[in-house]
Protein backbone atom coordinates (compact mmCIF):
# COMPACT_ATOMS: atom_id res chain seq x y z
CA UNK A 1 0.00 0.00 0.00
CA UNK A 2 3.05 2.15 0.48
CA UNK A 3 3.72 1.99 -2.79
CA UNK A 4 0.30 2.82 -3.99
CA UNK A 5 0.24 5.72 -2.40
CA UNK A 6 3.61 7.12 -3.05
CA UNK A 7 3.11 6.20 -7.13
CA UNK A 8 -0.52 8.32 -6.83
CA UNK A 9 1.11 11.35 -4.88
CA UNK A 10 4.43 11.93 -6.50
CA UNK A 11 4.86 12.28 -10.24
CA UNK A 12 8.57 11.93 -10.00
CA UNK A 13 8.03 7.94 -8.47
CA UNK A 14 5.50 7.07 -11.44
CA UNK A 15 7.91 8.73 -13.90
CA UNK A 16 11.27 6.55 -12.58
CA UNK A 17 9.07 3.15 -12.19
CA UNK A 18 7.59 4.16 -15.54
CA UNK A 19 4.19 3.67 -14.80
CA UNK A 20 0.90 5.44 -14.03
CA UNK A 21 -2.32 4.87 -11.91
CA UNK A 22 -6.02 4.47 -13.33
CA UNK A 23 -9.00 4.61 -11.39
CA UNK A 24 -12.14 3.39 -12.35
CA UNK A 25 -13.63 0.08 -14.32
CA UNK A 26 -13.68 2.41 -17.63
CA UNK A 27 -9.96 3.20 -17.68
CA UNK A 28 -8.98 -0.21 -16.28
CA UNK A 29 -10.74 -1.95 -18.83
CA UNK A 30 -9.76 0.45 -21.58
CA UNK A 31 -5.87 0.18 -20.29
CA UNK A 32 -6.38 -3.80 -21.23
CA UNK A 33 -8.73 -3.49 -24.33
CA UNK A 34 -5.42 -1.23 -25.51
CA UNK A 35 -2.45 -4.19 -24.53
CA UNK A 36 -1.26 -1.95 -21.84
CA UNK A 37 0.97 -4.57 -19.34
CA UNK A 38 -1.23 -3.93 -15.85
CA UNK A 39 0.93 -4.80 -12.94
CA UNK A 40 -1.26 -4.61 -10.20
CA UNK A 41 -4.61 -4.29 -9.61
CA UNK A 42 -5.89 -2.77 -6.27
CA UNK A 43 -10.17 -3.55 -5.32
CA UNK A 44 -11.90 -1.85 -2.78
CA UNK A 45 -14.53 -3.17 -0.45
CA UNK A 46 -17.57 -4.24 -1.83
CA UNK A 47 -16.05 -3.50 -5.16
CA UNK A 48 -16.72 -7.15 -6.65
CA UNK A 49 -20.45 -7.03 -6.13
CA UNK A 50 -20.07 -4.98 -9.26
CA UNK A 51 -20.56 -7.42 -12.20
CA UNK A 52 -18.87 -5.67 -14.95
CA UNK A 53 -15.87 -4.71 -12.39
CA UNK A 54 -15.95 -8.69 -11.87
CA UNK A 55 -15.61 -9.23 -15.68
CA UNK A 56 -12.51 -6.34 -16.04
CA UNK A 57 -10.96 -8.32 -13.04
CA UNK A 58 -10.66 -11.43 -14.96
CA UNK A 59 -9.31 -9.99 -17.79
CA UNK A 60 -6.58 -8.38 -15.97
CA UNK A 61 -5.83 -11.94 -14.15
CA UNK A 62 -5.65 -13.10 -17.67
CA UNK A 63 -2.94 -10.47 -19.19
CA UNK A 64 -1.16 -11.30 -15.58
CA UNK A 65 -2.07 -8.92 -13.42
CA UNK A 66 -1.78 -9.29 -10.01
CA UNK A 67 -5.30 -8.60 -7.65
CA UNK A 68 -5.04 -7.18 -4.17
CA UNK A 69 -8.58 -7.21 -2.26
CA UNK A 70 -8.78 -4.33 0.10
CA UNK A 71 -10.10 -3.93 3.78
CA UNK A 72 -13.24 -1.27 4.37
CA UNK A 73 -12.08 2.49 4.21
CA UNK A 74 -8.12 1.14 3.03
CA UNK A 75 -8.95 2.27 -0.73
CA UNK A 76 -10.63 5.94 0.50
CA UNK A 77 -7.76 6.26 2.59
CA UNK A 78 -5.77 5.57 -0.13
CA UNK A 79 -6.87 7.58 -3.37
CA UNK A 80 -7.14 10.74 -3.62
CA UNK A 81 -10.89 11.98 -4.80
CA UNK A 82 -13.05 12.28 -2.17
CA UNK A 83 -15.21 9.70 -3.53
CA UNK A 84 -12.77 7.54 -4.95
CA UNK A 85 -14.23 4.56 -7.77
CA UNK A 86 -14.25 0.64 -6.37
CA UNK A 87 -11.05 0.01 -7.85
CA UNK A 88 -7.16 1.79 -8.51
CA UNK A 89 -4.72 -0.04 -10.76
CA UNK A 90 -0.71 0.01 -11.96
CA UNK A 91 -0.29 0.07 -15.06
CA UNK A 92 3.16 0.25 -17.12
CA UNK A 93 3.70 2.82 -19.46
CA UNK A 94 3.94 1.55 -22.80
CA UNK A 95 7.14 2.01 -25.23
CA UNK A 96 6.40 5.23 -27.00
CA UNK A 97 9.30 5.82 -29.62
CA UNK A 98 9.42 6.47 -33.01
CA UNK A 99 10.39 3.07 -33.80
CA UNK A 100 6.80 1.48 -32.41
CA UNK A 101 4.84 3.82 -34.63
CA UNK A 102 3.73 2.95 -38.06
CA UNK A 103 5.25 5.02 -41.03
CA UNK A 104 3.22 7.76 -42.29
CA UNK A 105 1.79 6.94 -45.36
CA UNK A 106 2.64 9.46 -48.76
CA UNK A 107 -0.87 10.04 -49.11
CA UNK A 108 -1.59 11.31 -45.99
CA UNK A 109 0.94 14.02 -45.44
CA UNK A 110 1.60 15.17 -49.03
CA UNK A 111 -1.90 16.99 -49.21
CA UNK A 112 -1.16 18.55 -46.19
CA UNK A 113 2.71 19.22 -46.35
CA UNK A 114 2.38 20.92 -49.69
CA UNK A 115 -0.84 23.59 -48.03
CA UNK A 116 1.92 24.42 -45.12
CA UNK A 117 4.77 25.07 -47.88
CA UNK A 118 2.91 27.98 -48.94
CA UNK A 119 3.69 31.21 -48.56
CA UNK A 120 1.09 33.46 -46.55
CA UNK A 121 0.96 36.95 -47.87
Amino acid sequence: MQRLRKLLRRRSVRRSEGVFVVEGVKLLGGALAAGAPVEAVFVGAGGRADPELLATLEAALGAGARVFDLGPGVLERVADTVTPQPVLAVVAIPDASLETFPPIPSWWCAPRCATRATPVR
